[in-house]
């Protein structure tokens, strides 16, 4: 009996679902992968590294993560960076050099470039901003009028 292709997959010996083709990665998949990266944010990670983790090759697996997410391998792993870079900034005795460092990014200023694009505000202006009202954190988080959160758009 042949299965059409929206019906393919199955079950992997440790009871996980497998990819069902032409729908992007299994949830199983996404997470690992996206366990995988968050390990390496500081090394950074190859998308061939980020395919071989799943066994896939790097072309496929590009199309099907960006099915799964709704974003490319690259801003995932962007946007993990600067959530932790987030976490960091809220202790003021680490520098914002140490946070970019800590993070994966070569300079500083690469750092603050991909900080403001997925924020909408520099590291300073985040940690100044932090400092006024910490209340106001969840504004940063749920997207509020003026404060770009890329997450879910990437």
């Amino acid at each position: 009996m042949f299965m059409a292709d929206s019906e393919r997959g199955g079950v992997t010996a440790a009871g996980e679902r497998m990819l069902v083709s032409g729908r992007g990665l299994a949830a199983w998949q996404v997470r690992r992968v996206m366990n995988h990266m968050s390990n390496r944010l500081e090394e950074g990670i190859s998308l061939a590294e980020a395919s071989a983790e799943l066994g896939l090759s790097p072309a496929y697996f590009c199309t099907a993560f960006r099915l799964a997410t709704g974003r490319t391998p690259f801003a995932a792993f962007s946007a993990l960076r600067i959530e932790r870079a987030r976490q960091l900034l809220t202790d003021p005795t680490v520098s914002i050099t140490d946070v970019s460092l800590s993070v994966g990014f070569q300079t500083p200023s690469a750092f603050a470039n991909t900080f403001r694009r997925i924020t909408g505000m520099t590291p300073s202006q985040f940690r100044k901003f932090q400092a006024v009202d910490p209340s106001l954190r969840a504004a940063v988080y749920t997207g509020a009028p003026g404060v770009r959160d890329e997450r879910a758009a990437i």
